[in-house]
């Protein structure tokens, strides 16, 4: 009998080994999950003390949600297709691409005009649980964004150093915020010149999409925001 005891006992130990491996879980790269950033510390802060959902069920559609800005060029998050009505290539630049669960916050920003933007002093910022604007972050002297192109801003940095970024976890360039991105209680993003006056602005809502998600224009550029698949630094797409 003693002899039966030890096998059954090896038996159970090796089985929990098996089940050890199997419970193990990889981060994967930005484009599919969270952002791979190297050496840097990239721990997401948490939504002051709430969590983030991490059910990866269909979340209800984004609500319609109009914003009060002080700029007649800032984009009001307005589910129409109206044309963007700015003439200059710096005001045709709109935060295209927004995703606050799921696998690393981030925004992305593109250029929906004819002409090369000079974004160089230029910043992005969001708002925090007061209500208040972050520091923005800004973009370094000379940065450049073409016609049809995307510039991706990874959100909730815990070491986010100025200027662009090599490790992105995915795409070759970006840049780091400190400041996260909301699901809770959902994000109002500004696009600001030097002096902080708004080129863009747009209301994220509360729960606007599900992880394994993003929510942005559909098309690039334009006035209809939709949930969408993630696509940092690419065109946009649907699910």
């Amino acid at each position: 009998m003693r002899y039966w005891a030890v096998l059954l006992a090896a038996w159970a130990v090796g089985c929990q080994a098996v089940a050890g491996i199997d419970d193990r879980s990889i981060a994967p790269e930005l484009d599919t999950g969270a952002a791979d950033t190297g050496a840097t510390d990239t721990s997401l802060p948490s939504d002051s003390g709430s969590p983030m959902p991490d059910s990866g069920g269909d979340l209800a559609a984004p609500v319609d949600t109009t914003v009060a800005v002080d700029s007649a060029m800032a984009d009001t998050a307005k589910t129409d297709s109206a044309p963007l009505d700015a003439d200059a290539g710096e005001s045709k630049v709109v935060i295209n691409e927004v995703r606050a669960s799921g696998g690393g916050d981030y925004l992305e920003l593109f250029n929906a005009g004819t002409a090369e933007a000079d974004l160089g002093g230029f910043g992005v910022t969001g708002t925090e649980d007061s209500g208040a604007f972050s520091t923005p972050i800004r973009f370094s002297a000379g940065e450049k964004l073409a016609p049809g192109g995307h510039l991706l801003i990874l959100a909730g940095m815990t070491v986010a150093p100025s200027g662009p970024q090599t490790a992105c976890g995915g795409p070759p360039r970006c840049y780091f915020a400190p400041w996260g991105i909301s699901q809770s209680r959902g994000e109002t993003l500004r696009l600001v010149r030097i002096d902080d006056s708004v080129v863009n602005e747009v209301a994220y809502p509360i729960d606007g999409h599900a992880d394994g998600q993003s929510w942005g224009r559909l098309p690039d550029g334009s006035s209809t925001f939709s949930v969408m698949k993630p696509t940092p630094s690419a065109a946009n797409a649907g699910l």
